[in-house]
C-alpha cells in the first residue's frame, strides 16, 4: 500500500517537479532506506488507535488537496513535493497507522533531499545514496531482521479512503488539464 501512496504521490508532483541529473538517485535511496525501515525489528508495542490515525490521515489529504488547489504548480514546485509527501503521508496514516508512519518516517528525508538544486546534482545524488546504504547496512546489523509477528495484517477496508483520496488529489493536481 505505501508503494501505491508514492507512486500516487508521485503522479501528484512529477509533471511539474524540475528533475535534477542526481534526483533519481535520492529517489532510489529513500526507497531503500523504506524497505529497510520495513524489514528491520523495531521495539514499540502494538497499539491501534484507529480515530487518531483517522483523524491525521483526514489532515494530510486535506491538506494535500488544498495545496493542489490554491498554489500555482509553474511557480511552486516544492509546494507539489510537499502535497505528495501529505498525500503518502495520509495513506500511511489510515492504513498502517501513526506508531508504524513514525518508524517510517526517515525514509521521507532523501525524497526531500532531491527538491534542492544543489544536491540534486550527479555528484551529491551519488553520494546521497551511498549514504543511505551505509544507513541500510547500519540498520540492518543494529536492529536485524523484523519478527514476523511485527506487522499484522490490515483489513482491505483500510485501503478504500487513501484510494478515493489519492484519486481526488490527483484530479485537483491535473485540473487544468482535464477541464
Amino acid at each position: 500500500m505505501l508503494a501505491g501512496a508514492m507512486v500516487a504521490g508521485a503522479v501528484v508532483i512529477l509533471p511539474w517537479y524540475p528533475l535534477g541529473e542526481g534526483a533519481p538517485l535520492w529517489w532510489l535511496g529513500a526507497a531503500i532506506a523504506l524497505g529497510t525501515l520495513i524489514l528491520t525489528q523495531h521495539p514499540q508495542p502494538h497499539i491501534d488507535d484507529r480515530d487518531l490515525d483517522r483523524i491525521l490521515a483526514t489532515g494530510a489529504f486535506l491538506t494535500a488537496a488544498w495545496l493542489v488547489v490554491q498554489w500555482d504548480a509553474t511557480a511552486a514546485h516544492g509546494v507539489r513535493m510537499l502535497a505528495g509527501l501529505c498525500l503518502m503521508m495520509g495513506a500511511s496514516l489510515a492504513v498502517a497507522g501513526t506508531r508504524i508512519t513514525w518508524w517510517w518516517s526517515p525514509a521521507v528525508v532523501p525524497a526531500i533531499a532531491s527538491m534542492s538544486p544543489f544536491l540534486a546534482s550527479l555528484p551529491m545524488g551519488i553520494c546521497g545514496l551511498g549514504l543511505c546504504l551505509l544507513g541500510a547496512i547500519a540498520l540492518v546489523l543494529m536492529r536485524g531482521p523484523a519478527q514476523a509477528d511485527q506487522y499484522r495484517a490490515i483489513m482491505p477496508l483500510r485501503f478504500f479512503f487513501p484510494l478515493v483520496s489519492a484519486v481526488a488529489v490527483g484530479l485537483l493536481a491535473y485540473r487544468d488539464i482535464l477541464l
